[in-house]
């Protein structure tokens, strides 16, 4: 295992914060929610699917087991593991890679959060959330997704 560094404290922090929000959420909402809910919404916002309100605890669990996962891949996972395009594998690696893949996940981890967040407002009907604001929260975070993702990934590619 790793030693931490002072960065990384900070996201476990960060990442611990928004899991106990999401939890919080999650039971406020499973308390009032009827027993069925919208499980799955069309572009336009608008349910097209129900379920029964135990998915809300599913999604909850699902997000903290995925996000837990992404993190224990940050933390023993090695620099070496890097696959960076065009290097020798067996070539020694930069350990900036290491610290970028290692970033990546902690920025994966807390948007993957984030999303499961939105997702259970949703299928609560939005007691936390005005309805006004509709998916377009949803829609920045994985659109956020795609830029963490895209400029790490040029980040650790310029380390040939």
């Amino acid at each position: 295992m790793k030693s931490l560094r002072r960065e990384d404290v900070i996201f476990y922090v960060a990442e611990a914060a928004v899991l106990l929000l999401l939890w919080a959420i999650t039971v406020a909402q499973y308390v009032k929610a009827p027993e069925t809910v919208p499980i799955h919404f069309n572009l336009a916002g608008d349910a097209d699917r129900m379920g029964p309100r135990t998915t809300m605890l599913l999604v909850a669990l699902v997000g903290t087991v995925a996000a837990v996962g992404i993190e224990a891949m940050a933390l023993w996972s090695p620099a070496s593991a890097v696959n960076i395009p065009g290097v020798d594998v067996k070539k020694k690696q930069s350990p900036m890679a290491g610290v970028y893949a290692r970033r990546l996940c902690h920025l994966m981890a807390l948007l993957l959060l984030l999303l499961m967040i939105c997702v259970v407002c949703l299928m609560a009907g939005g007691a936390y959330v005005p309805q006004s604001f509709g998916l377009w929260p949803t829609f920045v975070i994985i659109s956020m997704t795609f830029l963490v993702i895209g400029y790490y990934c040029i980040k650790i590619a310029r380390l040939r």
